[in-house]
């Protein structure tokens, strides 16, 4: 009797981990509302039109896109645009910002940037420490136009993505690439 016991609770166990396992995201429903989703170490690249690196990224999926390879189902969950105008003027865009980017995603849904938000407010300390998505909740945020220096990371930017999500990016360095961490309200 113990053996089927253990046999069938090392079955369950492993059909719940399997489960957890596979999913990149979890199922909304069983998530509490409070709750983040974080990258870390995403690399979005300077050079406009590069092949190889990209500069679009997606929060839903956690990954990054090229300028000329995005799917036609995936236009619509990008939810931010790296690009520059050299380490003096780095910012994040609307990936519905056609004149910025220069082409036109398709399906591209509008979000909103903070690039310069109070840095004393929000600085990396604040971002470190940030773990409940309510801490997110009562920012306004609206796109500013602004743009910050190579020389001053890290830095925080603050977004407002199409389904209404919350979020802060961190700055961390900037060298051909830039090297941030994300966390949005799931």
């Amino acid at each position: 009797m113990k053996k089927i016991f253990l046999a069938s609770t090392l079955l369950a166990a492993s059909f719940a981990c399997k489960k957890d396992s596979d999913s990149t995201r979890p199922d909304t429903k069983a998530t509490p509302k409070d709750s983040l989703v974080t990258y870390t170490g995403v690399a979005l690249y300077a050079k406009p039109n590069d092949p190889v690196n990209g500069r679009l990224f997606s929060t839903l999926s956690g990954k990054i896109y090229t300028d000329n390879a995005i799917p036609d189902t995936i236009g619509q969950h990008i939810d931010i645009a790296f690009n520059n105008f050299g380490a003096y003027s780095l910012f994040f865009t609307s990936p519905t910002d056609e004149a910025t980017l220069g082409f036109k995603i398709p399906g591209a849904r509008t979000s909103f940037v903070l690039n310069m938000p109070d840095a004393q407010v929000f600085s990396s300390a604040w971002f470190d420490t940030l773990r409940h998505a309510s801490a997110l909740d009562t920012l306004k945020i609206t796109t500013d136009q602004e743009s910050f220096e190579a020389a001053n990371t890290p830095h925080v930017v603050l977004f407002r993505n199409a389904a209404g999500k919350r979020g802060a990016i961190k700055v961390k360095s900037f060298n051909q690439q830039l090297l941030i961490d994300v966390k949005v309200q799931y």
